[in-house]
């Protein structure tokens, strides 16, 4: 995890090489939070992060 100017935790050691779709859950309770750049969360604090050019996702939370 890291954080950016604006404090906010980044979670990014996933590389796209050859990976289509990533998904992120909440290990507490199996939810699913997002599936390559859809989320399925209501909570606004969650969101992806994927540009074409960079071979990261990243799921942020505010």
């Amino acid at each position: 995890m890291e954080r950016s100017n604006e404090d906010t935790p980044r979670l990014t050691n996933v590389k796209r090489q050859r990976i289509v779709q990533v998904a992120w859950t909440r290990l507490r309770d199996e939810a699913l939070l997002t599936a390559g750049e859809q989320s399925f969360t209501t909570d606004s604090r969650f969101q992806i992060s994927l540009k074409p050019s960079e071979a990261d996702w990243v799921l942020i939370i505010r």
